[in-house]
């Protein structure tokens, strides 16, 4: 019998106070083969009860994925946790490979950003407009 999913990993998370449930996520990443990894975040509490911390939020590398400008990749880094991140660019049509996620601190994201019309690399820099939960 094919299994759709299965256990590869699991922790015990009884030991975890009742206390300490505002300040605890628990991330996971999925790496397959061949395809894009997968995030995924999951908060012990509401996000309304958790006590989010202002991220200092950095683009450390942007990088054109062809000559046309129209095509980007996008490294993302926090500090700090974050719930619901989401891109823009002002005065700009853009589609992202994934537009609303959640972020671990000191992990990066790589996003990719295609752009109705083209823009120089300076241009993409200062129109940047990150939003998140908080």
């Amino acid at each position: 019998m094919l299994k759709s999913s299965f256990d590869i990993f699991s922790i015990d998370c009884f030991g975890i106070k009742k206390a300490d449930t505002t300040n605890v996520a628990v991330a996971g990443t999925l790496k397959t083969k061949g395809l894009p990894d997968r995030h995924d975040t999951l908060f012990l509490e509401e996000p309304k009860h958790i006590a989010f911390r202002k991220p200092k939020i950095k683009l450390t590398k942007v990088r054109a994925l062809d000559k046309s400008k129209k095509r980007f990749e996008v490294r993302i880094v926090s500090d700090a946790i974050i719930k619901a991140l989401s891109l823009h660019i002002r005065s700009a049509k853009a589609s992202f490979d994934d537009n609303c996620f959640d972020m671990a601190p000191s992990t990066e994201r790589n996003i990719e950003v295609t752009l109705e019309k083209p823009l120089k690399l300076s241009q993409l820099r200062k129109k940047w407009q990150l939003m998140h939960y908080r």
